[in-house]
C-alpha cells in the first residue's frame, strides 16, 4: 500500500512539473458569426486555414479578451477559435500574431500550436495552453458561429 500512495505521489509530482492543461486567461464572452464566403475568411474555406480576428466590427458580436484565432484542422471537418491572449503576457497591449502555421506572443516569444487544437506552447517560457472556446460549429456549407 505504501509503495502506491508513494508512485501516486511520483506520478502528480512529475504531471504538475509538465506544464497547465488549462490556461490562465479567463473565458470571455464570445459571440461571433463567420460568413465564410466573405474574402477575409476565404482561408478558412481549406484545411489548415488561420484567420485572425482582433476585434468585432459589429456591436453585438463578442471576441474574447483580445481577439480570435479562427483555425479550420488539417486532417477534418473541424474548427477551432483560441483566444489572441498570452497565458504568460495577459496584458491589453499584447496580443498574439501569426508566425507561420503557430501563434507568438511579441513579448515572452511563446509559440503555440493551433492546428492540433491543443493550443499548446512548443516554444518559449509558456507553459500553459491558450484559452480554446470550444462551441465552434458550422451551420449549413457557409456559416461558422463562435460562441461559450
Amino acid at each position: 500500500m505504501r509503495r502506491l500512495i508513494s508512485g501516486l505521489l511520483s506520478l502528480l509530482m512529475l504531471s504538475a512539473c509538465g506544464g497547465s492543461t488549462e490556461s490562465p486567461i479567463p473565458p470571455a464572452p464570445v459571440y461571433y458569426e463567420v460568413a465564410l464566403q466573405l474574402p477575409q475568411y476565404r482561408p478558412l474555406q481549406s484545411p489548415g486555414g488561420i484567420v485572425l480576428v482582433p476585434r468585432s466590427e459589429f456591436e453585438a458580436m463578442r471576441v474574447g479578451a483580445r481577439g480570435l484565432a479562427l483555425v479550420h484542422a488539417l486532417e477534418r471537418e473541424e474548427y477551432y477559435a483560441f483566444d489572441l491572449a498570452c497565458p504568460v503576457e495577459p496584458y491589453p497591449w499584447v496580443r498574439l500574431e501569426l508566425s507561420g502555421l503557430e501563434l507568438r506572443c511579441p513579448k515572452c516569444e511563446s509559440h503555440f500550436d493551433i492546428l492540433s487544437g491543443t493550443g499548446r506552447p512548443t516554444s518559449g517560457i509558456a507553459r500553459s495552453p491558450l484559452r480554446r472556446y470550444r462551441a465552434v460549429r458550422l451551420e449549413g456549407q457557409a456559416k461558422l458561429l463562435i460562441t461559450n
